[in-house]
């Protein structure tokens, strides 16, 4: 069975606090604690920092999230969600949801 990958940004990037970010926070959020989810996550993670060098990611489950209440005390914004076999996807609606600087600008 498949679970969902969400995507959330957040931090200065999300808030406009600075014109030229350094890096651009992101959450990734999958379903829970089996080998299956936590290896779908890692492989978003690593594709979006192969494509993006940027983003500073962090990672956690579902059930991790709701402990720790980070979307809400961090005001987290949704960017994306795809089901856990279709990560290669994420790129399309990551960049449709998302304005980032310019290929040329995703050195850290």
């Amino acid at each position: 069975m498949s679970g969902k990958i969400s995507v959330y940004g957040f931090g200065s990037y999300f808030r406009a606090d600075i014109s030229r970010p350094k890096d651009i926070d992101i959450l990734i959020v999958h379903a829970d604690l089996s080998a299956e989810s936590i290896e779908a996550a890692l492989k978003c993670k690593t594709f979006l920092i192969g494509r993006y060098r940027m983003l500073d990611v962090s990672v956690l489950s579902a059930s991790e999230e709701r402990n720790l209440g980070f979307i809400r005390g961090s005001s987290a914004t949704l960017l994306c969600s795809v089901d856990e076999n279709e990560i290669g996807a994420i790129g399309d609606h990551f960049e449709t949801s998302i304005r980032l600087p310019d290929r040329g600008d995703q050195t850290v």
